[in-house]
């Protein structure tokens, strides 16, 4: 089923969506750029930048709204046989708080099954 209110694609193939690597590990955590790869093949999205790496932090994948921007997503991966999680930045073409909304629910439906 498609989220009406989901925001227009992007007009780049998705290929061309840069993943930029920020994090201290550079995204070398195991199963994170698969994961970013499944992300980065949505229609709205734009690019994804990973910006930190927690050693011994443990938290449930999971994908929030970044306050006053609505274009933007924050969400966290979490590998649980290395006990570590990667914050990671979606950029969208979301362009409204409600818009913003139907890209959270699509990805949690899409990636997190729920």
């Amino acid at each position: 089923m498609t989220d009406r209110s989901l925001p227009e694609p992007a007009t780049m193939a998705w290929q061309d969506k840069p993943i930029a690597t920020r994090d201290a590990r550079k995204g070398r955590q195991p199963g994170l750029l698969a994961f970013l790869e499944r992300v980065r093949q949505l229609p709205y999205v734009t690019a994804i930048d990973t910006e930190a790496f927690y050693p011994g932090l443990v938290v449930d994948t999971e994908f929030a709204a970044v306050p006053g921007d609505p274009a933007g997503v924050e969400g966290w991966f979490t590998a649980f046989d290395e006990q570590s999680t990667t914050r990671f930045r979606v950029t969208t073409t979301a362009r409204t708080v409600g818009e913003q909304q139907a890209v959270l629910r699509d990805l949690r439906s899409h990636l997190l099954g729920r």
